[in-house]
């Protein structure tokens, strides 16, 4: 009750971490949880698909973001997930649906409720986000559905059509409410978020888009989580939306 107060009133709260834990078989398949002190079992969780950096240190590139989420009152999970340098792979998107399947059975641990759970990601790792929560096949292989997930973001993300597929071929009216954020500076085009929207709206699915003019690349996830977070409400978006999607679906 404290922390669901705290929240309310929109004050910060600590946040503790829990680092290195497998979440399958494949070698280097390892997450880390960041969770509010005094989590009470009813705080979304929100899984974050990141390709950044080298291979085992993509989850400590992210650490900040888990932080700040926590201190929103999420619950956060980075897997570390593979990938071609920063493009992803078919296995990418496999890694990512056994890290959700891991935080849809385990989020409970960390005072999470996996009847909250979203996805989240940036750049190739926001193409990985929008494959699971639009074309099924992917959950379906962990025994899951994107039904399951309350939502997703996207930030400057690569949605066209890559060797692993394009998100927009799968969307349809009963695909999981989306947030697309970009700025229009990226190197990313930002029109991928653009023709994203364009495709879930053309089947009455639900997705609000939001586009920086005038900012670029930092707006990313140091953008929104970083210091450069004062240029930008897109951290108050992602927190707003998830609260919203969190009371129910199709809200």
């Amino acid at each position: 009750m404290l922390l669901s107060f705290l929240m309310a009133m929109g004050t910060a709260v600590r946040a503790r971490a829990k680092r290195a834990i497998p979440y399958a078989a494949a070698p280097g398949a390892s997450l880390d949880v960041y969770a509010p002190v005094g989590a009470d079992g009813e705080a979304p969780v929100i899984v974050v698909a990141n390709l950044a950096g080298a291979p085992g240190g993509r989850r400590r590139l992210f650490r900040f973001v888990g932080q700040t989420l926590a201190s929103r009152g999420f619950i956060a999970v980075i897997p570390d997930i593979r990938g071609e340098g920063d493009r992803p792979t078919e296995e990418s998107l496999g890694d990512l649906a056994e890290a959700v399947a891991w935080a849809k059975d385990n989020c409970s641990r960390f005072g999470g409720d996996a009847g909250r759970l979203f996805l989240m990601g940036h750049a190739g790792g926001a193409h990985c986000m929008a494959m699971l929560a639009l074309d099924p096949r992917w959950l379906a292989a962990v025994e899951m559905h994107p039904a399951d997930l309350r939502g997703a973001v996207g930030v400057s993300g690569l949605y066209d059509a890559l060797p692993c597929g394009c998100p927009a071929d799968h969307a349809g009216p009963d695909s999981p409410p989306m947030l697309l954020i970009a700025g229009q500076k990226d190197d990313i085009d930002p029109d991928n978020s653009s023709r994203l929207a364009r495709a879930l709206r053309t089947v009455s699915g639900q997705v609000a888009e939001i586009r920086y003019p005038r900012l670029g690349d930092r707006l990313g996830l140091p953008g929104l989580f970083g210091l450069m977070r004062y240029r930008a409400t897109a951290l108050e978006e992602v927190e707003r939306f998830v609260r919203l999607y969190s009371l129910g679906p199709g809200l």
